[in-house]
């Protein structure tokens, strides 16, 4: 073998060696936005989904800043041009695992991807997740942002998985057709669509759907019109692991 062709497989070698680590330092999410340039540079955005009661838990202050857990995370967020856009509490359950009912959820924008690896990477954030895992929540990422959102208004967020080989809007369309048909008609208005990916914690999810009423009873009665409840039961034909949470301004 000669010592140009020994040199290139080294390398190629190296390569490899230096993504694989990576990937399991990051995660391959938070690696895709390391290599690529333009996601790099590109606005992200996070939905954050924790636990009742976990950020209000105190974080001390050899955790690199006391305070609560939900205001530390949300300062060290900003050192990485993150900002919270929208919040809900209390998420009252749907459907999906019991263990998302009375949720908190935040939605955090970062001016870019390299800002998000910044704020998971930094030693910061290591600190307050060492020791905790999932308590610090779920961190679902993408690359596209809502519309403007509502402070005021209750939310209803859906998360689900699309089955392979599915249509490209198993959901339907608000006004058209489908499970989101008649959210208009109670007032409901589609704020939010984009693909997910996991960046921390666990869930099966690849698709968000994020809807705004003007109160709490337009979007009961949304949910629980009969055709409605009938659409949904439809749209298990494209749809998996489906989690509805109906979340209240805090």
């Amino acid at each position: 073998m000669s010592r140009s062709l020994l040199a290139f497989l080294l390398f190629c070698l190296a390569l490899v060696l230096a993504s694989g680590a990576l990937i399991w330092h990051v995660g391959p999410t938070l690696a895709g936005l390391v290599v690529d340039q333009e996601r790099r540079s590109s606005p992200y955005h996070l939905l954050r989904i924790v636990a009742p009661g976990a950020d209000a838990a105190p974080v001390p202050d050899d955790d690199a800043g006391g305070g609560t857990l939900r205001a530390r995370l949300l300062s060290l967020a900003a050192e990485d041009d993150g900002r919270l856009v929208w919040q809900g509490g209390g998420a009252e359950l749907i459907e999906g695992p019991a263990r998302l009912d009375g949720a908190a959820l935040q939605l955090l924008s970062f001016a870019s991807g390299a800002g998000v690896v910044q704020f998971f990477t930094s030693s910061g954030y290591r600190a307050l997740e060492a020791g905790r895992g999932d308590a610090t929540g779920r961190y679902l990422g993408t690359p596209v942002g809502p519309q403007t959102l509502a402070t005021g208004r209750p939310s209803v967020i859906v998360l689900y998985r699309q089955k392979p080989g599915s249509v490209d809007a198993p959901l339907g369309a608000p006004g058209d057709a489908g499970w989101l048909a008649l959210a208009p008609r109670h007032g409901g208005e589609l704020r939010w669509a984009a693909p997910l990916a996991l960046l921390r914690g666990q869930g099966p999810w690849d698709r968000l759907l994020m809807l705004q009423f003007p109160d709490r009873g337009a979007a009961r009665a949304w949910l629980n019109d009969p055709a409605t409840v009938t659409e949904r039961a439809l749209a298990g034909r494209h749809v998996d692991d489906v989690v509805v949470l109906l979340a209240y301004p805090v």
